[in-house]
């Protein structure tokens, strides 16, 4: 604001002249009114739009005109937001209003002061700029001396007609309003919606605004507009119902030209947008952080920053790869800054991994090294091409003749601080390198280290010394690994060849790791490892020697021989070692093991290797273990001590030797482990060796048959295990010890393989035990389990209900069997029989197979069954009467196996109708001829109960068959009968006599009429009584 006082300003008065001039003379530049007008933070000017779409500056408080812009003056007045311009004329089209408001006029001002007003700072002027929005949206922030863009070659767009308000603190806010519109169109149902539908439901859809500008063309082509639509829409019912046919025939024939195009709807969207000031530094560092990296090169091109942060932020948020390293890090000027990436990265790959380090060399140079001291260096990147980079040997020669002329510039005696930085960061990187090739050389090398590289091992590896790495691959048992690092790493390794080995794990076999053992030439000498380099001697490792990382660290070394105590390393001043140190590690190393871990075999594998290789003195140590190679190491017994064999007997041992053994080789160790040991036990006592193994294969044989089969095969082509005599009765005693059922086809071949027996009682048992497992075969394949142990120790009782198995097993058969197949079934049971069961009689099979197929719920079954009985009372032929294999069932035993499954299938009826009485009533049928009194009323009795059971389902009493023939008061069957059906009883009374008859119900046939009658009367009483309603007399039943 001004500091004047009120009463003191006096505003510019004009001479009679200058007014009589101004009314004469139309002015150059004509003033409109001022719609918007704004002072400026500083409170010197004042800004003005016009509706003429000017721009004017003026002097406060003095109101003095400063600049004026007609329209046509204006910069950007012409650009016009090309989103917005169909929107302005659809918004011209239906708001008539806003017709004559052109695009490029100006519709807020604002001004933009880069000072904070607050302050008090009198720095800010004219050159302060103005915030001016256009109706079109476009936005500037323009020069209050000139108008020029102070954003740009553009202006930024907003929606059309936004709203600006005051700039506070370098930064102001914009509102804009974006509109759309929406026009009913079909839904997919094929239906219209209609306007008043949508105002409604306040659902319109919604169109882009090139869409909704080509609809329009369309309709004005069509020659409809809105204020035709509202006149028609305005119409009547007449209007309407030709509204509603145009409809129906568009959704009959889905043509466009029976469309009819409704009104639009206009939705509106409010924006808040705030625009703030910044550097361009600031601006730099945000568009890096937000990865525009395209954006922040071209600010640092223009306001001359520094473009290394552009490169090393893309470097940094990148996978480390061969594009990377070309693309951000070569761009990098920054030496330190690369040489660190170079030291720190581990790319996931080999190929960026090598050409990382390779990268950091190229940096590293001669020529950097000599403008560090020539004071040329500007810490900026200098690449040369390295020894490492040369792909033939004319270009090796170029490199190696560049490197010596550059070296004599060199004043190797008196480097500097940064020189002596560069070459021990060189030493880094070419102790990287080494690593790298290494793990190469230790993932395969060629064409398979790309495939098997890992970052994270490569890492572990190359921030590891050489001896640490040395005894981590020998713990982790990797000999491949160890040998390659003795190879390359030789100087820092192979002092302390014998701790390295002795870091070896004690469960790997000594043939693991046997390249890398000591050995003593034809003049007892050690022989020493070959040694082979990595790569050529670089300039600084000629030059310039302990600044370097040490690869052998103290606290590595100290920590390897802590481990393995008792083992010496080759001695300051010695340059080998000798064959005392490797014959004394040998002995203590195969102590250590059968000691420490039990591992005899590991132990005598390691003196055996020794003594292969020339080493001296091992031969007492070589024969003490070699007393335990056959309970320990080859009978694979871990925990086996010289104290322990001494107190154990022999037949442990012996199991001990064959337990773990299978069949590719138990032959081998019968001939080398077991034939030594039972000939060492037959010296000591005489018919130990049958003795020892007939008891183990008697108990292995409960387990596995198949073993010994093997073991006796061998004993009867050897005969060095057992004698004749005892090799037939240890077969025998073995097969009957069989447990498992899928056994009897090796008992067969046991059998088989076995020699004729010269005792007359040991064939014997051997025809029997064939007998049996015939028997045993023959039974699993009618699905009976029988093993020769049983048959041996079987009773007759046994042997009946071993019948009944067969039998049994049968009916359980799918498909069900065919009567040819139960033929062939019964004339197996009488070879049993025959052969085997001889404690029984033949006609117990023909009982088993008969019961069988009486009972099986077939009726073809139930015929062929009936043919195997005698139910005829009448004798069989002479003939068959001779052979007791051609009987069958006898006549008494035949009628009772009826009489039982006639019973069985009554019992197992579920109700009258069920097809169980059909199959009792087939097999009461066959004991039609019965002529015994007795088996005749039992026959009747089990026909009366069938016939019950018929009378008691036409009274609607429908009981269990086995409840009725278990019912002990069956004149409660009856009176329920009466009481279910009491018309029907009464009606039929004759029939409920012929039930109690049925039922036997107690006392003679008189006796049962007469309680019959009763019951049949007191239920018609009481039905005369309840038609009546007369309480009956209580006499009458009496």
């Amino acid at each position: 604001v001004s500091s004047l006082p009120d009463d003191s300003y006096e505003p510019p008065s004009a001479s009679l002249f200058r007014r009589l001039y101004s009314k004469l003379v139309h002015p150059a530049t004509p003033l409109t009114c001022a719609f918007c007008v704004r002072v400026s933070p500083c409170g010197k000017h004042l800004a003005a739009l016009h509706l003429s779409g000017a721009v004017s500056v003026w002097h406060f408080p003095s109101l003095r005109k400063s600049k004026y812009w007609l329209l046509k003056d204006q910069p950007d007045a012409e650009v016009v937001n090309p989103s917005a311009a169909s929107t302005l004329k659809l918004l011209c089209q239906h708001s008539p209003k806003k017709k004559e408001l052109k695009s490029e006029f100006p519709v807020a001002l604002e001004w933009w002061c880069r000072h904070d007003p607050t302050i008090g700072d009198s720095t800010a002027s004219l050159d302060d700029g103005l915030v001016l929005v256009r109706s079109c949206g476009s936005l500037t922030v323009s020069s209050s001396t000139t108008l020029t863009n102070l954003l740009g070659d553009h202006p930024e767009y907003l929606a059309p007609h936004p709203m600006v308000c005051a700039p506070e603190g370098a930064q102001f806010l914009c509102l804009e309003l974006e509109r759309s519109l929406a026009r009913r169109q079909r839904t997919t149902t094929g239906t219209f919606a209609h306007p008043l539908t949508q105002a409604l439901t306040g659902e319109y859809p919604e169109w882009s605004l090139e869409e909704e500008a080509m609809l329009d063309e369309r309709t004005m082509q069509e020659g409809s507009d809105g204020a035709k639509e509202s006149e028609e829409e305005e119409i009547g019912y007449l209007a309407w119902m030709l509204l509603l046919f145009w409809q129906l025939l568009y959704w009959l024939t889905n043509d466009v030209r029976f469309l009819v195009w409704r009104g639009h709807v206009v939705s509106e969207r409010y924006r808040l947008v705030q625009l703030q000031s910044s550097s361009p530094e600031q601006l730099y560092y945000n568009k890096i952080k937000a990865e525009e990296y395209g954006e922040a090169l071209l600010l640092a091109q223009t306001y001359e920053l520094e473009s290394d942060l552009v490169y090393q932020s893309q470097w940094e948020r990148s996978v480390p790869s061969m594009e990377s390293i070309s693309d951000y890090l070569s761009k990098v000027r920054c030496r330190a800054w690369v040489l660190h990436q170079c030291c720190a990265v581990v790319p996931a790959h080999l190929n960026p991994a090598r050409e990382l380090l390779l990268f950091g060399l190229r940096g590293t140079g001669l020529t950097v090294l000599i403008n560090i001291s020539s004071g040329e260096d500007c810490g900026e990147w200098l690449s040369e091409l390295t020894l490492y980079d040369c792909e033939d040997v004319e270009q090796r020669q170029q490199v190696l003749l560049q490197e010596e002329q550059l070296s004599k510039q060199v004043t190797w005696q008196e480097l500097t601080e940064a020189q002596l930085e560069l070459i021990k960061i060189r030493y880094r990187l070419l102790r990287y390198l080494d690593r790298l090739l290494t793990y190469e050389l230790l993932v395969g090398g060629g064409h398979l280290a790309p495939e098997r590289y890992d970052a994270a091992a490569y890492s572990r590896l190359r921030e590891q010394s050489s001896v640490a790495a040395c005894r981590q691959f020998a713990r982790d048992g990797d000999g491949d690994a160890v040998a390659v690092m003795w190879t390359h790493h030789g100087q820092a390794t192979l002092p302390h060849r014998l701790a390295l080995l002795s870091n070896f794990p004690p469960t790997l076999g000594p043939f693991e790791y046997r390249a890398l053992l000591p050995a003593c030439g034809v003049d007892g000498e050690v022989l020493q490892w070959q040694q082979g380099p990595l790569r050529d001697v670089d300039w600084c490792e000629r030059h310039v020697s302990g600044i370097g990382d040490p690869d052998d660290s103290v606290e590595d070394v100290c920590g390897l021989y802590e481990a393995v105590k008792g083992v010496q390393g080759v001695p300051d001043g010695e340059p080998q070692l000798t064959a005392q140190m490797v014959s004394r590690w040998y002995q203590e190393r195969a102590r250590q093991l059968e000691r420490e871990c039990g591992l005899v075999d590991s132990a005598l594998d390691l003196l055996k290797l020794g003594r292969e290789r020339n080493v001296p003195g091992l031969e007492p140590l070589l024969q003490l273990l070699t007393s335990l190679e056959v309970l320990v190491y080859e009978a694979g017994y871990t925990h086996m001590s010289l104290d322990e064999l001494s107190d154990m007997p022999s037949s442990h041992v012996l199991a001990l030797m064959l337990d773990k053994s299978d069949g590719s080789n138990l032959l081998q160790r019968l001939r080398e482990w077991v034939l030594p040991f039972l000939g060492r036990c037959e010296a000591a006592q005489a018919g130990a060796r049958d003795a020892l193994l007939s008891q183990y294969l008697c108990t292995l044989s409960r387990s596995n048959l198949a073993a010994v089969s093997n073991i006796l095969k061998f004993a009867t082509s050897s005969r060095q295990l057992l004698q004749e005599d005892a090799l037939h009765t240890c077969a025998v005693e073995c097969i009957y010890e069989i447990k498992a059922y899928d056994q009897l086809s090796v008992a067969s071949v046991i059998l088989d393989g076995l020699p004729r027996a010269a005792d007359e009682s040991v064939r014997e048992s051997l025809q029997l035990l064939e007998v049996q497992l015939w028997g045993c075969e023959l039974m699993h394949k009618r699905d009976v389990s029988v093993l020769p142990c049983d048959l041996r120790r079987m009773a007759a009782a046994d042997a009946h209900q071993l019948y009944t198995k067969l039998a049994h097993a049968a009916l359980k058969r799918s498909p069900p069997l065919s009567l040819k197949e139960w033929q062939s079934l019964l004339d197996d049971m009488l070879e049993l029989q025959l052969k085997l069961l001889t404690s029984t009689e033949p006609g117990h099979c023909y009982t088993s197979v008969a019961e069988a197929l009486l009972t099986s719920r077939q009726s073809e079954y139930i015929n062929f069954g009936s043919s195997f009985l005698s139910l005829s009372p009448s004798p069989r032929d002479a003939a068959r009467g001779r052979n007791p294999y051609l009987e069958g069932v006898s006549h008494h035993e035949a009628v009772h196996l009826v009489l039982n499954a006639a019973r069985g299938y009554f019992n197992t009826a579920e109700r009258y109708g069920d097809p169980a009485l059909q199959f009792a009533k087939q097999c009461l049928d066959r004991l039609a001829e019965v002529q015994e009194k007795k088996l005749q009323e039992a026959v009747q009795v089990e026909r009366d109960l069938m016939a019950a059971l018929e009378i008691l389902h036409e009274f609607g009493v429908d009981q269990l068959p086995l409840q009725v023939r278990l019912c002990s008061d069956r004149e409660s069957i009856v009176k329920g009968a009466i009481e279910r059906s009491p018309g029907a009883c009464l009606q039929y009374w004759w029939r409920v006599l012929q039930l109690g008859q049925l039922l036997r119900l107690e006392g003679s046939v008189a006796r049962r009429e007469t309680t019959v009658l009763v019951m049949l009367a007191t239920q018609a009483f009481k039905k005369i009584a309840a038609n009546a309603k007369i309480k009956p007399a209580a006499g009458i039943q009496s």
